[in-house]
């Protein structure tokens, strides 16, 4: 005797980007931070002769930056009517006929009525208000509850890294001089220090440089769909809509340029169409025998309105 197998359930809906398990993107993000704020708090810093300036406003970049992660990530960005309640929910199959989580306005997951806004996310696996993306350094969804504060997370990333950028890049270039402008003349922390960090604040330089360029990109990105009002998924649900367009476009003038070819590879051909002089012969023959044929009719005529004359 076979036994059925259980049905399948849904993995229950996550409740914000700390909720296990952390996606590893989230968790490189948060050791990066950690190693470069450390290593410019310790070993950076201290080499200015009024470590006391930088300090301040590394430490309030820094505190910008958690406060705004930590709270984009902690807020729920689900639809209003999502409940976080124990009970089945039977795993949704994709068929041909039911593509989609969501139809007609309810999604069958969630067991939820949403608007034309609202997405289902499967990664967090409910549904989201004004659906923007799914965050995977941040380890959550971006949505109308939480947007505003994704977008103060991307302007204090910004400033923190361009100040530790710029601290570690005064500290190579103050260490490289002989003058040493605005440095102690020795590292305040550990001795014999000052080649370890030059060589490791030009790395880190390097490093925040290509982080600035993307964090940057995706900040001007963003306010681009701010100023269209839309979404990042609105962007490329008609990108997508436009990439198939052109698709079927350049399909239909292929076909039609192959129907172009055939028909010119016909009149090209030997005995395709007549040229211009067996064009005349051809006129000039049919002239002959319509002529022809109206002479032998008028001789027809003649000798039936006159049959004695053949006696």
């Amino acid at each position: 005797m076979k036994v059925k197998p259980e049905n399948k359930q849904e993995n229950p809906p996550r409740k914000n980007g700390f909720h296990c398990p952390l996606d590893p993107k989230q968790v490189s993000l948060w050791i990066v931070f950690f190693i470069f704020v450390t290593y410019t708090f310790i070993l950076v810093i201290p080499v200015f002769n009024l470590w006391y300036i930088p300090f301040s406003f590394e430490a309030l970049a820094v505190i910008c930056f958690v406060f705004f992660t930590l709270r984009t990530t902690w807020i729920d960005p689900a639809d209003f009517s999502v409940r976080y309640q124990s009970g089945d929910r039977p795993q949704f199959k994709k068929t041909k006929d039911n593509p989609h989580v969501i139809r007609n306005l309810y999604c069958q997951i969630c067991k939820i009525n949403v608007d034309n806004r609202t997405k289902h996310c499967r990664n967090c696996n409910k549904c989201i208000s004004v659906f923007d993306h799914h965050c995977d350094w941040l380890n959550t969804c971006v949505g109308v509850r939480n947007y505003r504060y994704f977008i103060a997370t991307l302007i204090s990333a910004q400033v923190m890294l361009f100040l530790t950028f710029l601290l570690n890049l005064l500290a190579v270039v103050g260490l490289s001089v002989e003058s040493r402008p605005m440095l102690v003349d020795s590292h305040p922390i550990l001795t014999g220090t000052e080649l370890g960090v030059l060589i490791t604040s030009s790395i880190i330089c390097v490093l925040i440089l290509v982080m600035l360029f993307f964090v940057g990109q995706l900040f001007v990105f963003h306010l681009k769909l701010i100023k269209n009002d839309q979404t990042t998924y609105d962007y490329i649900i008609a990108k997508r809509k436009l990439k198939e367009q052109r698709e079927k476009e350049a399909k239909e003038n292929a076909a039609q340029k192959a129907q172009d070819n055939q028909a010119f590879e016909v009149c090209s051909e030997p005995g395709g169409l007549p040229d211009e002089d067996e064009i005349m012969d051809s006129f000039e023959e049919k002239k002959k025998r319509v002529k022809s044929a109206t002479t032998v009719a008028t001789i027809s005529d003649v000798r039936m309105d006159h049959p004695a004359s053949e006696t």
